[in-house]
């Protein structure tokens, strides 16, 4: 087995509309990218003998969070994309993040920004952050690994109809 990697350098977040392709910089020190389930894909009921049944959601969407330092110019990016939706209803975009360094990656074509982040400002020389949440409605994602699949991991992604780039394909 190879030694699995992950590297944030190989990281990437894209934005891009008909106007820019913008690829953010400057994240924040620590977790500078998150993505959680808007909701529960599949919730259990219990009936009043104790049946189990599940209820099921068809809601796809993600929300994503991006944290920046504050001395980054995707924050000015990110409030005119807010900006420019505000004033025409037309600011949403294609949003890609891709781990380069394993096989995760989210695309969704109508990314849109919700909300401001909240701001902060320190003295004493500090530099604060700003999180960013971006909805993603109906992406289309792999959550994945980071390294070479093994044969029987391979096998196994194959036999349920998934597809494994041959950049990570056992030797």
């Amino acid at each position: 087995m190879s030694l699995q990697t992950y590297s944030p350098e190989f990281s990437d977040l894209i934005i891009s509309n008909e106007q820019i392709n913008h690829i953010v910089t400057n994240y924040a020190e620590g977790t500078f990218i998150g993505i959680e389930p808007h909701s529960e894909r599949f919730a259990p009921v219990y009936g009043a003998k104790g049946e189990a049944y599940r209820a099921h959601n068809p809601v796809k969407a993600f929300d994503l969070s991006v944290t920046l330092s504050q001395t980054s110019h995707s924050n000015d990016v990110l409030s005119t994309l807010l900006n420019l939706d505000r004033e025409t209803l037309e600011g949403t975009f294609t949003l890609t993040f891709k781990d380069s360094s394993g096989t995760t990656i989210f695309t969704e074509n109508s990314a849109y920004i919700g909300s401001e982040p909240s701001q902060s400002f320190a003295g004493g020389g500090g530099i604060e952050s700003r999180e960013w949440t971006i909805h993603l409605p109906n992406p289309s994602y792999t959550l994945g690994g980071n390294g070479r699949f093994t044969a029987e991991v391979q096998s196994n992604v194959e036999a349920l109809g998934g597809q494994v780039d041959p950049r990570w394909q056992s030797s």
